[in-house]
């Protein structure tokens, strides 16, 4: 450090003791320690009020669940009672035939048994009507239908009870589903159907008899949305139906239950929970506001967050008294670590206080010990940094940039002692060749075989042999002549020559060669005019490349010596 910038530091150590600017240590640490104290509090109680939350929403589903499964057990037993009558007459039917006065006081059993049915019929092997009643119209009024090439007649020849969707009764011209179970003989052929029509009222009926809280809904509907019967008779006569989305994503769930919050009918946010009817293919569906569903939960969340926030500021009080105990012997350490700054590093610390203020003693002498070490260390690593930076990574020779400042410092100090400089520019022959046949890890390692060679012949401590580029070498010869640095290029040509480092691919040897160019310049004499550009430190390589042209020209595996005067 300069004692320029040494002063200027000085000066602003002195200035920030004389008028200290900014917070303390234990304003920050007070506030540090309230503050992670507080979050801490806050995300726990967070976490907790969450997870109360969760609890009192699954609860509220629970008990949604029970009510919607206590309907659809409601509408199954409906439904199972209705088909287990129509069954027990389809059996005191198969005995005579499909026909005739008795037929039709068996129909009026059923609608007496069952009063949700409110039309009954008999249909014979051919799926014309034979028999009807009906609890609303007269004998004389009823229409006789043929259900042949229908559904309902395709399920039941199957020997199958059929349950369809919302029709029209050409009777009544009210909404029924149609119900039908096969009449079978003695012997188990096929002889006909009993066929009902649920009204859509007594579906209605059978839901307004459950006790539902204000604003709760429940309804059944079938596998198209369409809604067969409501708590409220007004949602029944309006016809209205699911959309379609949702009433898939209702089927598509077959387990016990499924929750969901939607929103209803009537444009209201509700907690909708449903369960599918598989014998049916219908699914009751229980629905309560959100906001009377999840009260309970809402409630324990705002308990929940008033504790929350009472505990996250008794803890920030409790942070702020622990901040201030632990920052006084910080300060006072902090006081003699100034003192330290203003004289010099062999000041000693007090070794008294708390056991980390013992440490934190023992660490800033240890410091003062390592600091010369520490800028001894790095001195070393920068000039060990440099030489790698000027050092080929792949064969270990100096690199193009340690070149650049090899020729320009050899250059000058030719021209100080007016001395010659000669420069040997080599060439690897047919080395992509090498490269295309034998791989590139191959050719790396012909390039190390190949300079190894030439630090080995070129011995002068003065000489530098670098990578030029690629398969390219460069030698740099200080006060050497044009002979000398001939003499040189052959005796590393034949080196290479003779390591007989295999290449069938080569064109002049079945072995590695190279080619040479060299070039010598004399820095003195008369360096007026034309005469100096030519001896400038490009110009030697400009030589050095032309001679080297001339060697590949003439067959490679040559030396070949240029001139740069």
């Amino acid at each position: 450090m300069s004692g320029a910038s040494a002063n200027s530091h000085e000066t602003k150590i002195s200035r920030q003791r004389v008028s200290p600017r900014g917070l303390s240590l234990r304003v920050l640490l007070a506030v540090s320690f309230a503050g992670l104290i507080s979050l801490s509090a806050l995300v726990s109680g967070g976490i907790l009020t969450w997870q109360n939350f969760q609890g009192e929403r699954e609860t509220a589903i629970h008990s949604l669940a029970f009510r919607t499964e206590t309907t659809a057990k409601e509408i199954s037993t409906l439904m199972a009672e209705m088909i287990a009558t129509m069954r027990t007459t389809s059996h005191f039917l198969h005995d005579g035939a499909v026909g005739g006065e008795h037929v039709s006081h068996a129909m009026t059993h059923i609608l007496g048994q069952f009063k949700g049915l409110q039309t009954a019929s008999v249909l014979n092997a051919s799926g014309r009507e034979v028999a009807k009643v009906s609890r609303i119209v007269t004998t004389n009024e009823l229409t006789f239908v043929d259900y042949k090439d229908t559904p309902l007649w395709s399920v039941v020849q199957k020997g199958k009870t059929y349950l369809g969707s919302v029709s029209i009764s050409k009777d009544t011209s009210a909404p029924v589903v149609f119900v039908a179970v096969p009449i079978r003989g003695n012997v188990g052929q096929f002889k006909g159907a009993i066929v009902g029509e649920l009204s859509l009222r007594f579906l209605w009926s059978a839901l307004s008899k459950l006790q539902l809280g204000a604003g709760h809904s429940a309804y059944v509907i079938d596998h198209n949305g369409r809604v067969l019967g409501h708590s409220l008779l007004v949602q029944v006569l309006r016809g209205i139906q699911l959309d379609e989305a949702l009433t898939k994503d209702i089927f598509s769930e077959r387990s016990a239950y499924t929750a969901r919050e939607t929103v209803n009918f009537d444009d209201q946010n509700v907690l909708l929970v449903s369960v599918v009817l598989d014998e049916y293919d219908w699914a009751a569906i229980y629905e309560i506001p959100v906001t009377e569903a999840y009260l309970p939960a809402f409630r324990s969340a705002v308990i929940s967050a008033i504790v929350m926030l009472v505990s996250a500021f008794v803890a920030a009080v409790i942070g702020v008294v622990i901040a201030k105990h632990l920052t006084r012997p910080l300060q006072h350490l902090s006081e003699t670590a100034s003192r330290i700054a203003e004289e010099n590093f062999s000041s000693r610390l007090p070794n008294h206080g708390t056991l980390e203020i013992q440490s934190l003693s023992a660490a800033f002498a240890a410091m003062a010990a390592r600091l010369e070490k520490v800028m001894n260390d790095l001195s070393e690593a920068k000039e060990k940094a440099e030489r790698q930076s000027l050092q080929d990574g792949l064969t270990g020779l100096a690199n193009r940039r340690r070149f650049d400042q090899y020729l320009g410092q050899e250059w000058h100090r030719a021209v100080r002692g007016q001395t010659n400089l000669s420069l040997i520019l080599m060439d690897i022959d047919h080395f992509k060749l090498f490269n295309d046949h034998y791989g590139h890890n191959a050719g790396d390692e012909c390039l190390k075989q190949v300079s190894s060679i030439l630090s080995e012949v070129v011995g002068r401590g003065t000489d530098l042999v670098a990578r030029y580029g690629g398969e390219e070498f460069v030698c740099v010869l200080p006060d050497t002549d044009s002979k000398g640095a001939a003499l040189i290029a052959e005796n590393l040509r034949s080196a290479v020559s003779s390591a007989a480092i295999a290449h069938e691919t080569s064109k002049v040897a079945g072995y590695v060669t190279m080619s040479f160019g060299v070039a010598t310049a004399s820095p003195h004499g008369d360096m007026s005019g034309d005469k100096a550009i030519d001896t400038a430190p490009l110009a030697l390589i400009d030589a050095a490349d032309q001679a080297l042209y001339k060697a590949k020209a003439s067959g490679r595996n040559t030396v070949v010596v240029g001139d740069a005067d």
